[in-house]
């Protein structure tokens, strides 16, 4: 080989390791920067895991107070409605208790004479 050749040959072959050195550099900054958004991406789905267990905690409780509510608003209600029952039929039963009571021979109050139409000071 002659010294053009060689000189050649050792500058296609410093250009070919160079090129591999260059993509072994930018791989490996591919790599450490897919490492750094699968850390990244990591801890997001820790968080979001972390926040998801928070939530469900807080709609279980919310869950359970809404429960005792809706427990407690029945049983308010069918108090009241039982109340209101038993008033009425109290109510009823003071009812016909008094109209037996009282006498058939009493007289009717007087109704009140109707007021006065209203005049003016021109008539």
């Amino acid at each position: 080989m002659t010294s053009t050749g060689l000189r050649i040959y050792t500058t296609v072959i410093a250009l070919i390791c160079g090129a591999a050195v260059a993509w072994t550099i930018h791989q490996s900054s591919l790599a450490s920067s897919w490492q750094a958004d699968a850390r990244s991406w990591h801890a997001v789905a820790q968080r979001t895991v972390a926040h998801d267990r928070m939530t469900a905690n807080h709609m279980r409780r919310l869950v359970g107070r809404y429960n005792r509510l809706v427990i407690r608003t029945r049983r308010s209600e069918r108090q009241l409605l039982a109340g209101m029952h038993a008033s009425s039929a109290g109510t009823q039963a003071a009812a016909s208790f008094s109209t037996i009571s009282v006498p058939a021979s009493a007289p009717a109050p007087a109704a009140a004479p109707a007021p006065a139409p209203p005049t003016t000071h021109t008539s």
